[in-house]
Protein backbone atom coordinates (compact mmCIF):
# COMPACT_ATOMS: atom_id res chain seq x y z
CA UNK A 1 0.00 0.00 0.00
CA UNK A 2 2.76 2.66 0.84
CA UNK A 3 4.21 1.74 -2.36
CA UNK A 4 1.00 2.57 -4.49
CA UNK A 5 1.13 5.81 -2.76
CA UNK A 6 4.18 6.68 -3.75
CA UNK A 7 3.81 5.13 -7.93
CA UNK A 8 0.58 5.87 -8.19
CA UNK A 9 -0.28 8.98 -6.49
CA UNK A 10 -3.17 10.64 -4.29
CA UNK A 11 -5.76 10.90 -7.51
CA UNK A 12 -5.99 7.31 -8.65
CA UNK A 13 -6.19 5.66 -5.19
CA UNK A 14 -9.28 7.78 -3.82
CA UNK A 15 -10.89 7.16 -7.30
CA UNK A 16 -10.62 3.21 -6.57
CA UNK A 17 -11.93 3.04 -2.94
CA UNK A 18 -14.70 4.32 -1.39
CA UNK A 19 -13.48 5.47 2.16
CA UNK A 20 -15.06 7.31 5.15
CA UNK A 21 -14.33 10.43 5.95
CA UNK A 22 -11.40 9.49 8.51
CA UNK A 23 -9.61 7.26 5.51
CA UNK A 24 -10.13 10.22 3.00
CA UNK A 25 -8.26 12.15 4.62
CA UNK A 26 -5.18 9.79 5.42
CA UNK A 27 -5.07 9.14 1.96
CA UNK A 28 -4.82 12.72 1.06
CA UNK A 29 -1.80 13.15 3.72
CA UNK A 30 -0.06 9.56 2.93
CA UNK A 31 -0.60 11.05 -1.44
CA UNK A 32 0.80 14.46 -0.81
CA UNK A 33 3.94 12.47 0.95
CA UNK A 34 4.59 10.52 -1.68
CA UNK A 35 3.80 13.06 -4.64
CA UNK A 36 6.10 15.10 -2.39
CA UNK A 37 8.63 11.75 -2.69
CA UNK A 38 8.53 11.62 -6.41
CA UNK A 39 10.06 14.98 -6.71
CA UNK A 40 12.80 14.89 -4.38
CA UNK A 41 13.53 11.95 -5.78
CA UNK A 42 13.20 13.31 -9.30
CA UNK A 43 15.18 16.43 -8.35
CA UNK A 44 18.13 14.97 -6.04
CA UNK A 45 18.20 10.72 -6.47
CA UNK A 46 16.72 10.07 -3.22
CA UNK A 47 14.15 7.92 -2.13
CA UNK A 48 11.94 10.10 -0.04
CA UNK A 49 9.74 7.61 1.75
CA UNK A 50 12.65 5.49 2.50
CA UNK A 51 13.49 8.13 5.03
CA UNK A 52 10.09 8.37 6.28
CA UNK A 53 10.64 4.71 6.99
CA UNK A 54 14.27 5.04 8.66
CA UNK A 55 16.81 4.69 5.84
CA UNK A 56 19.81 7.74 4.76
CA UNK A 57 19.22 10.55 2.16
CA UNK A 58 21.66 12.17 0.02
CA UNK A 59 20.50 15.94 0.24
CA UNK A 60 23.00 18.14 -1.42
CA UNK A 61 23.10 22.22 -2.33
CA UNK A 62 24.13 22.48 -5.66
CA UNK A 63 23.97 25.81 -4.62
CA UNK A 64 27.36 25.15 -2.89
CA UNK A 65 28.55 24.02 -6.58
CA UNK A 66 27.89 26.90 -8.20
CA UNK A 67 28.92 29.53 -6.12
CA UNK A 68 32.29 27.54 -6.01
CA UNK A 69 32.85 27.47 -9.60
CA UNK A 70 32.24 31.22 -9.85
CA UNK A 71 35.28 31.51 -7.34
CA UNK A 72 36.88 29.52 -9.47
CA UNK A 73 37.98 27.19 -6.43
CA UNK A 74 39.28 23.91 -6.56
CA UNK A 75 37.38 22.04 -4.00
CA UNK A 76 38.36 18.72 -2.93
CA UNK A 77 35.24 17.57 -0.44
CA UNK A 78 32.00 19.13 0.37
CA UNK A 79 30.41 18.46 3.67
CA UNK A 80 26.03 20.10 3.10
CA UNK A 81 24.49 21.49 5.32
CA UNK A 82 21.11 22.11 3.02
CA UNK A 83 18.21 23.96 4.06
CA UNK A 84 16.24 21.35 2.48
CA UNK A 85 16.67 19.09 5.66
CA UNK A 86 14.05 22.22 7.65
CA UNK A 87 11.81 22.53 4.65
CA UNK A 88 11.44 18.35 4.61
CA UNK A 89 10.47 18.75 8.68
CA UNK A 90 7.54 21.20 8.22
CA UNK A 91 6.53 19.18 4.95
CA UNK A 92 6.04 15.98 6.99
CA UNK A 93 4.56 18.09 9.88
CA UNK A 94 2.17 19.60 8.11
CA UNK A 95 0.84 15.85 6.19
CA UNK A 96 0.87 15.03 9.94
CA UNK A 97 -1.68 17.93 10.66
CA UNK A 98 -3.88 17.71 7.52
CA UNK A 99 -6.40 15.66 9.25
CA UNK A 100 -6.60 18.17 12.35
CA UNK A 101 -6.61 21.11 10.06
CA UNK A 102 -9.40 19.17 7.68
CA UNK A 103 -11.50 18.51 11.18
CA UNK A 104 -11.27 22.15 12.96
CA UNK A 105 -11.34 23.97 10.08
CA UNK A 106 -14.36 25.86 10.55
CA UNK A 107 -13.47 26.64 14.13
CA UNK A 108 -10.23 27.69 13.12
CA UNK A 109 -11.58 30.74 10.16
CA UNK A 110 -14.45 31.35 12.75
CA UNK A 111 -12.25 32.77 15.34
CA UNK A 112 -8.67 33.91 13.19
CA UNK A 113 -10.75 34.36 9.81
CA UNK A 114 -7.61 35.62 7.50
CA UNK A 115 -5.57 36.41 10.06
CA UNK A 116 -4.75 32.63 10.23
CA UNK A 117 -2.75 33.04 6.73
CA UNK A 118 -1.24 36.22 8.01
CA UNK A 119 0.43 34.18 11.50
CA UNK A 120 0.98 31.69 8.99
CA UNK A 121 3.28 33.12 7.17
CA UNK A 122 4.92 35.55 9.79
CA UNK A 123 6.02 32.40 11.75
CA UNK A 124 7.33 30.66 8.42
CA UNK A 125 9.05 33.77 7.21
CA UNK A 126 10.87 33.90 10.60
CA UNK A 127 11.99 30.42 10.50
CA UNK A 128 13.35 30.69 7.28
CA UNK A 129 15.56 33.59 8.40
CA UNK A 130 16.75 31.60 11.32
CA UNK A 131 16.69 28.30 9.57
CA UNK A 132 18.83 29.72 6.79
CA UNK A 133 21.17 31.86 8.78
CA UNK A 134 21.83 28.43 10.50
CA UNK A 135 22.80 26.19 7.50
CA UNK A 136 26.98 26.47 6.50
CA UNK A 137 28.03 24.45 4.24
CA UNK A 138 32.15 23.26 4.21
CA UNK A 139 34.53 22.56 1.71
CA UNK A 140 37.95 21.43 2.18
CA UNK A 141 40.56 22.45 -0.69
CA UNK A 142 44.23 22.19 -0.82
CA UNK A 143 45.01 24.96 1.33
CA UNK A 144 41.80 26.38 2.94
CA UNK A 145 38.81 25.34 4.91
CA UNK A 146 35.85 27.48 2.74
CA UNK A 147 32.44 28.29 4.91
CA UNK A 148 29.55 28.98 2.66
CA UNK A 149 25.76 29.96 3.33
CA UNK A 150 24.01 30.17 -0.09
CA UNK A 151 20.86 31.00 1.29
CA UNK A 152 18.98 34.48 1.16
CA UNK A 153 19.87 36.88 3.09
CA UNK A 154 23.10 35.52 4.66
CA UNK A 155 24.95 34.72 1.29
CA UNK A 156 28.20 34.55 2.22
CA UNK A 157 31.59 32.39 1.31
CA UNK A 158 34.88 32.82 3.68
CA UNK A 159 38.02 31.62 3.64
CA UNK A 160 40.32 30.01 6.31
CA UNK A 161 43.89 29.25 5.69
CA UNK A 162 45.02 25.41 7.41
CA UNK A 163 47.98 27.61 8.65
CA UNK A 164 46.21 30.05 9.98
CA UNK A 165 43.74 27.78 12.67
CA UNK A 166 44.55 27.21 15.73
CA UNK A 167 41.61 24.66 16.24
CA UNK A 168 38.07 23.36 15.58
CA UNK A 169 36.06 22.56 17.95
CA UNK A 170 32.57 20.96 17.84
CA UNK A 171 29.59 21.83 19.58
CA UNK A 172 26.06 21.69 19.74
CA UNK A 173 23.88 24.83 21.37
CA UNK A 174 21.30 23.13 23.41
CA UNK A 175 20.47 26.74 25.02
CA UNK A 176 18.89 27.91 21.49
CA UNK A 177 15.24 27.37 21.78
CA UNK A 178 14.12 29.81 19.82
CA UNK A 179 15.37 27.48 17.32
CA UNK A 180 13.38 24.35 18.48
CA UNK A 181 9.77 26.58 18.37
CA UNK A 182 10.48 27.18 14.32
CA UNK A 183 11.61 23.45 13.84
CA UNK A 184 15.07 23.49 13.74
CA UNK A 185 15.80 20.54 15.85
CA UNK A 186 19.53 20.35 15.12
CA UNK A 187 21.94 23.41 16.79
CA UNK A 188 24.86 21.90 15.79
CA UNK A 189 28.34 24.19 15.09
CA UNK A 190 31.62 24.54 14.72
CA UNK A 191 34.02 27.25 16.53
CA UNK A 192 37.55 27.81 14.72
CA UNK A 193 40.22 29.60 16.65
CA UNK A 194 42.36 31.55 14.52
CA UNK A 195 45.41 33.95 14.88
CA UNK A 196 42.87 36.42 14.03
CA UNK A 197 39.69 35.58 16.40
CA UNK A 198 36.94 33.26 16.70
CA UNK A 199 34.07 32.30 14.80
CA UNK A 200 31.06 30.40 14.80
CA UNK A 201 29.17 28.50 12.25
CA UNK A 202 26.17 26.56 12.33
CA UNK A 203 25.49 23.75 10.59
CA UNK A 204 21.89 22.16 11.44
CA UNK A 205 21.67 20.08 8.33
CA UNK A 206 24.49 17.89 9.24
CA UNK A 207 24.19 16.22 11.83
CA UNK A 208 26.82 12.97 13.56
CA UNK A 209 26.60 9.95 12.04
CA UNK A 210 23.54 8.49 12.96
CA UNK A 211 24.05 4.85 11.79
CA UNK A 212 23.21 4.95 8.15
CA UNK A 213 19.98 7.22 8.89
CA UNK A 214 21.16 10.90 7.87
CA UNK A 215 20.03 13.58 5.81
CA UNK A 216 23.60 13.84 4.19
CA UNK A 217 25.89 11.23 2.28
CA UNK A 218 29.20 12.72 4.60
CA UNK A 219 28.19 13.82 8.09
CA UNK A 220 30.33 15.94 10.72
CA UNK A 221 32.10 12.86 12.29
CA UNK A 222 33.82 12.54 8.00
CA UNK A 223 34.49 16.48 8.30
CA UNK A 224 36.46 15.70 11.58
CA UNK A 225 37.87 12.91 10.00
CA UNK A 226 39.10 14.91 7.29
CA UNK A 227 40.27 18.23 9.46
CA UNK A 228 42.37 15.31 11.65
CA UNK A 229 44.36 14.16 8.35
CA UNK A 230 45.01 17.66 7.42
CA UNK A 231 46.91 18.03 11.13
CA UNK A 232 43.96 20.39 12.02
CA UNK A 233 43.90 20.21 15.94
CA UNK A 234 39.92 19.19 16.80
CA UNK A 235 38.17 19.25 19.91
CA UNK A 236 34.73 16.97 19.97
CA UNK A 237 31.72 18.16 22.50
CA UNK A 238 29.26 16.20 20.52
CA UNK A 239 26.98 13.47 21.59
Amino acid sequence: MKKDFCDRGIFSLLWERKTTNYKYVQLITNGYIGTFGNYINMLYNINFTQMLYGFSMNLKDRRVDKILRNKESQKNQIFYSPILTWVIFWFILFCIAIPIVFFSWQLIWHYLGYYFFIILGVYFGIGYLIASKLNNSFVLDEENLIIVNPNFPWNKVQYFKFNDILKIEFKENKQYFLAIIFGIVERNYIEIFTKKGEFQFYCSGLSIDCFDENWTEKTLDDFKLELQKIGVKIEWYLD
